[in-house]
């Protein structure tokens, strides 16, 4: 017995705007993470295990 195929959903016209719209206000918040401290951890963990 054959399995359906289920159809792709579609965006159309204002949905398809929205979420454009929704994308290109997410990608202009981007953030920079400052990872120093755990940097700062992983050098103290590697100097206690003598592996650096």
């Amino acid at each position: 017995m054959a399995i359906a195929i289920k159809n792709i959903p579609v965006l159309n016209k204002t949905s398809a705007k929205a979420f454009v719209q929704q994308a290109d206000n997410a990608s202009k918040k981007k953030t920079v993470v400052n990872f120093s401290s755990q940097v700062k951890s992983a050098k103290n963990i590697l100097e206690k295990a003598k592996l650096k």
